[in-house]
């Protein structure tokens, strides 16, 4: 193969730069601006929107309606301490079981409304704590009960259950309800229902124990414990709240 003469190498040199040239020129865009620290910075659409439950919507399209939004923010929890998030919850879960959304799971909807109801030190915590939930209904719901019912109001509502006091004045009927709701104040003690009603009955001064022993034809103690929570029902059914006083014993 003879060597290639000066003017064909010229040629051949030129050829392989316009080639060079044009394929950098079709992989390389016209512009290439850099983004600024301030792009980068920039919110991406992705961090807007609140993850996804882990229950998928079948339903190619919803809407939750003003109406319910705005009933669910009317229930707002700050995260102030004389606040109870087991009450909270319980008015919540209510007004989520007025409505229901074609293709969506009630723990879905839970899920979707939840955030409206929250604002301030509340809302706060969700946008820290959403993300690691995994779009679980149930996780979420037990992480704002122990962030906003800790260990200390635990055992502060065991004590107020167990060392019960009827306040004076008061009518075996309010106090009976006032107990009910304290019980049902915070989570499940797991203290048995007989017990219960042991701290209730030591919790009254003489009056309303020997009324109630008198109700219960004998002994309070020793009717059954179906037979005793019968009683205080009648008694609170009977109650008028608007004038809490010591029933009579005519």
């Amino acid at each position: 193969m003879g060597k290639l003469s000066f003017k064909s190498f010229s040629i051949l040199w030129n050829l392989f730069h316009i080639i060079f040239n044009f394929l950098s020129a079709t992989s390389t865009p016209a512009t290439t601006e850099q983004p600024s620290i301030r792009d980068f910075s920039a919110p991406t659409g992705e961090f807007l929107e609140p993850p996804l439950s882990e229950h998928p919507i079948l339903s190619s399209g919803y809407e939750l309606r003003p109406d319910l939004i705005a009933m669910v923010r009317e229930l707002s929890f700050f995260g102030l301490d004389s606040e109870n998030p087991y009450h909270h919850l319980r008015e919540f879960e209510l007004v989520c079981s007025c409505c229901a959304i074609t293709g969506m799971s009630r723990d879905n909807l839970r899920w979707k409304l939840f955030p409206f109801s929250l604002v301030e030190e509340a809302r706060q915590w969700y946008t820290r704590t959403v993300a690691s939930m995994n779009g679980n209904w149930g996780e979420l719901r037990d992480e704002f009960c122990l962030k906003f019912f800790p260990e200390s109001r635990l055992i502060a509502l065991r004590k107020d259950i167990v060392c019960f006091q009827q306040n004076e004045k008061e009518s075996i009927g309010a106090a009976w309800a006032r107990f009910l709701l304290l019980v049902k104040s915070g989570p499940v003690l797991s203290i048995p229902d007989y017990v219960v009603v042991e701290h209730f009955y030591s919790g009254h001064n003489k009056d309303s124990a020997a009324y109630l022993d008198m109700t219960a034809g004998g002994s309070f103690y020793h009717k059954t414990l179906a037979e005793g929570m019968e009683i205080l029902e009648i008694i609170t059914e009977n109650t008028s709240f608007a004038a809490e006083s010591v029933p009579s014993h005519e």
